[in-house]
């Protein structure tokens, strides 16, 4: 896309339709937004500073802590003003553990904090004496768990606090849910799967549709060719066109043997205001079958996967997932209807048999123009090395310091861009489109899960053979 008059693919799928949630928008529309918005991101400008030198071994906490020790980097839990005191008491096994791997050195690593209604990022660290800037964990943990729901807890809240620090969320239906992701991630800590760790990447590719067909070239296959030659020790499979239906995926998520690493590049699925399916179909991921946008026709419910099609003896025990959809993992307050979390990711991490670890999804919608940049191709290292990072056993939260990151970095670009535009030098609509939709769709994703959990399977290797330290 090299001209003004373009438009940007877009992804999600309106059901009750068949075509788009929105129509492709054009590159001057999204200029126009970019310009008459908010500037972005508060701290993007010194986020983009830690990020200069990409050889420093820490980022996110300050000089001398090491982020993949919890008794360094410490570990606190934020809770929602209206969470019940059930739920605290089923995560138990979880903060205990977490208190005793914090506390080993100096108690001030582990915290309970409490958000109140409507705290913005800057009032909630106020409130415990820190500003922005590196995390210090005698103040504030690294390792930040929010319990709540984001009508509670804003998902933009956990946008703002993931510039960084390791934020992850759990907002799941009941207490005894919240239990059992407890209990799971708990025996993550103590318990190594058998046999050949697995890497399964998902990728569907509809008729007349940019927005899968730039996934499958720009991210799948790039990925997979990353992927395949740093982790020697893994399988890794491709699931793409005809293969991506509804039954294998559904065969993923059930697995008698669960994947160490799912990742899906979908479209996700979404309902207007007002339909009864919303709430719990919104977000589900979209697979072969469906015939395209130009059929005109409604969503067929065998074409997607959501928390329904997961029965309760389906094992999802020691996998972080990684959807690429819009509402992969929630839906935006729009309007009068409240933001919620996706029922599928809910359901992934709450399994009877066996809870997932983690799962990675979008917040609204994404966005298809940002696995590639002007002139310079496809651009996945921020997703291909946080998946690395996770596959070589850090902690989620800091795995996806590389996406969290790029997000600010994108955002002080945009920031130059409008400054640049509005002080009247010549910056095409182009530049700035792009800039806006990467901008937003890197700020977008968000981790369901405690941010502490990792992978316990073999690490990647360099390109000399070498595994990370």
């Amino acid at each position: 896309m090299s001209d003004d008059d373009g438009t940007i693919p877009v992804n999600g799928v309106d059901a009750a339709s068949g075509g788009y949630v929105a129509d492709p928008p054009s590159v001057s529309a999204i200029a126009s937004l970019a310009l008459d918005g908010p500037v972005p991101a508060p701290d993007a400008a010194q986020a983009r500073a830690r990020v200069r030198d990409r050889s420093e071994a820490v980022l996110g906490v300050r000089e001398g802590v090491d982020p993949h020790d919890l008794a360094q980097a410490g570990w606190g839990v934020v809770l929602a003003p209206d969470l019940d005191p059930a739920v605290v008491e089923a995560l138990r096994p979880l903060l205990e553990l977490r208190r005793e791997q914090a506390t080993a050195v100096d108690e001030r690593r582990y915290r309970e904090l409490h958000v109140r209604p409507g705290e913005s990022k800057g009032e909630l660290l106020a409130r415990h004496g820190v500003g922005p800037g590196p995390a210090d964990p005698e103040r504030v943990p690294y390792y930040l768990l929010l319990v709540g729901s984001p009508r509670s807890i804003p998902f933009r809240l956990q946008q703002q606090l993931a510039v960084t620090y390791a934020v992850g969320r759990l907002d799941l239906r009941t207490p005894a849910d919240h239990g059992r992701y407890a209990r799971a991630a708990v025996d993550a800590e103590t318990s190594a799967p058998a046999g050949r760790p697995t890497a399964h990447l998902f990728a569907t590719h509809h008729p007349d549709d940019p927005a899968t067909e730039l996934s499958t070239e720009a991210l799948v296959g790039p990925l997979e060719q990353q992927l395949g030659s740093r982790l020697p020790a893994w399988e890794v499979t491709v699931h793409g066109g005809e293969a991506a239906t509804a039954p294998t995926l559904r065969g993923l998520l059930g697995a008698s043997t669960p994947p160490r690493l799912l990742v899906t590049a979908t479209h996700g699925v979404g309902f207007p205001p007002g339909d009864p399916r919303r709430v719990g179909h919104q977000g589900a991921l979209l697979c072969h079958g469906w015939p395209g946008p130009r059929a005109g026709a409604p969503v067929a419910r065998e074409h997607y996967v959501t928390a329904e099609d997961l029965a309760d003896d389906d094992d999802l025990s020691g996998t972080v997932a990684f959807h690429v959809a819009c509402y992969g993992a929630g839906s935006p307050t729009t309007g009068r209807d409240a933001s919620f979390s996706a029922a599928l990711v809910q359901r992934m991490l709450s399994l009877p048999r066996g809870p997932a670890l983690a799962v990675v999804g979008h917040v609204d919608r994404a966005w298809g123009w940002s696995f590639e940049w002007p002139a310079a191709g496809p651009q996945i290292e921020a997703v291909a090395s946080s998946l690395l990072a996770v596959c070589a056993g850090r902690p989620v939260g800091h795995a996806l310091d590389h996406l969290h990151h790029r997000y600010a970095e994108l955002a002080t670009e945009l920031v130059d861009l409008l400054g640049s535009r509005r002080e009247g030098r010549r910056v095409s609509d182009a530049a700035i489109a792009h800039a806006w939709t990467a901008m937003t769709d890197a700020r977008d994703y968000a981790l369901h899960g405690d941010p502490a959990v990792r992978l316990r399977a073999p690490a990647y290797q360099d390109g000399a053979g070498h595994a990370p330290p």
